[in-house]
């Protein structure tokens, strides 16, 4: 209802029927003549198909679906399909809080439906042009916050692929290459914003005098991550009990680490049990097939505010014949620095490692395996 602001809006309607129907979309005019709607790219998803006759059936209704109460405090939002109400201060605001999601729908993360994704079509005579997808408005965010999205470029004459904060000329990121035939996971630091901000990824196709034809760009798997601008700190310490705690290792390299409370599948290499108790959890690398020499897996911590002077404890554990190397990494938006080494077999025990390190800049910590 009412004046929705001079930009397209995606709008997405589940339809669960168990009878034919029919979709009837009715525009009502305003109190003036500045009341055009528009209304374009209508799709249906391959799950709704034609009906065959052109007349719906006459049909006996037995039941009604009761519309939904309201929620008793006029500050609250109703979670979608569900009895379940919550604060609209913790709508959109990079947290799920209703069970099914739907306080977060407006705000990402963003899949462009189940497998699909969006993508900038090559096409003749792209002069000038540009391609912009906005984000929807944000809500505050805090200073660790990050975007993550996987983009596709294609061909050497592709063009800039940026992310802007709207209004703002300076990118965030850009890439006008990438490895070939292959999605690319990108993260970005967007830092703490007002409510309110979007973010707008622009894509400006490489300047063809002659017509020719540009190539494709696409992006999928937006998502954030440590946005919440009232959250508690993460805890960086983890004994990994329960699971990774605030660390991340899927995609970041070759291949991932592995969590276990039992001893690794290879023989005669590997701890018999954690550090803790001896029956816990811990985290490991498998090196067997399909890894090759060379493969590195990576464990990354949240980003971590600059710290004058902190010291990182660990216990590793590198025992076989065919061990090569673990680092630890300080790694911010200027530089990867290796902050701590060890190569080749240390026995067949836990050993602690303790290094002391500082940082003018927000940063995270990344354990390497090699």
């Amino acid at each position: 209802l009412g004046e929705r602001g001079n930009v397209w809006i995606r709008h997405e309607l589940k339809l669960d029927y168990t009878i034919p129907f029919q979709v009837l979309i009715e525009g009502v005019v305003g109190a003036s003549f500045l009341s055009e709607i528009g209304l374009d790219d209508t799709v249906f998803t391959p799950e709704c198909q034609p009906y065959e006759s052109s007349e719906l059936p006459m049909t006996t209704m037995t039941t009604s679906t009761a519309a939904p109460k309201p929620c008793p405090l006029a500050e609250q939002f109703r979670c979608a399909g569900i009895d379940t109400c919550i604060d609209k201060k913790r709508v959109c605001d990079f947290i799920v809080d209703c069970p099914d999601a739907s306080d977060e729908d407006r705000c990402g993360p963003f899949n462009f439906e189940k497998g699909l994704y969006i993508h900038v079509a090559g096409d003749m005579g792209d002069f000038y042009e540009l391609a912009e997808l906005r984000s929807p408005l944000l809500p505050a965010s805090s200073s660790e916050c990050q975007i993550i999205f996987y983009y596709w470029l294609v061909g050497n004459s592709t063009g800039i692929l940026g992310l802007f904060s709207l209004g703002n000329t300076s990118a965030l990121w850009s890439r006008s290459s990438a490895p070939a035939n292959r999605w690319n996971r990108a993260t970005v630091n967007v830092g703490a914003n007002p409510a309110g901000w979007r973010l707008v990824f622009e894509f400006e196709p490489n300047l063809d005098f002659f017509g020719g034809w540009t190539d494709d760009v696409a992006i999928d798997d937006i998502s954030f991550s440590q946005c919440n601008a009232n959250r508690s700190q993460y805890i960086i310490g983890c004994d990994f009990e329960k699971d990774f705690c605030s660390w991340e290792t899927n995609g970041l390299a070759d291949f991932n680490w592995i969590r276990t409370s039992s001893q690794t599948s290879s023989i005669d290499t590997g701890p018999s049990g954690d550090h803790t108790t001896g029956t816990g959890y811990y985290i490991y690398i498998e090196a067997s097939l399909p890894q090759k020499p060379g493969d590195r897996a990576w464990l990354a911590s949240p980003l971590i505010s600059p710290t004058p002077s902190t010291c990182l404890i660990f216990y590793y554990h590198m025992f076989g014949p065919d061990i090569r190397t673990l680092n630890v990494m300080l790694q911010t938006s200027l530089s990867n620095l290796t902050i701590f080494t060890r190569n080749g077999p240390q026995g067949n025990q836990w050993r602690k490692g303790e290094v002391d390190f500082q940082s003018t800049l927000s940063y995270k910590l990344i354990f390497e395996g090699i």
